[in-house]
């Protein structure tokens, strides 16, 4: 039932995140409250685009009385087949990108080995 909620409450960030993207090439996906945005950043600077990232995170925090912890964001550049985080110093480092049990280095995709342990054991 919690999901269930969880879900109508999301609808509301969906329609935000959507509207606010409308302009980009981008991707939006959403589990529960797990969610991923991917921009093409062709269509802008580095900084405008991670301007536009914080700006976006203080208004749904606003609009929905949410807080987003900041651990639990993480901002990633794609490029040359690399993936890079953006690290608090401000530098971007390789890195791989894991979402809802996957993760993604640039090139493959594996399932996280918590994940196969969990499903190991129902089975």
């Amino acid at each position: 039932m919690s999901e269930i909620l969880a879900n109508i409450y999301m609808l509301e960030l969906d329609n935000h995140i959507m509207k606010a993207l409308e302009k980009f090439q981008r991707l939006y996906r959403r589990y529960s409250d797990y969610f991923i945005i991917v921009i093409s950043i062709n269509m802008m600077t580095e900084g405008q685009l991670l301007g536009f990232i914080e700006s976006q995170i203080v208004s749904v925090q606003n609009k929905m009385k949410v807080t987003v912890e900041d651990s639990k964001i993480g901002k990633f550049i794609f490029e040359n087949g690399e993936i890079k985080k953006l690290q608090k110093d401000c530098q971007w480092k390789k890195a791989s990108l894991s979402y809802l049990g996957l993760i993604f280095d640039g090139v493959t995709f594996t399932i996280k080995s918590s994940t196969v342990h969990r499903y190991s054991h129902k089975f």
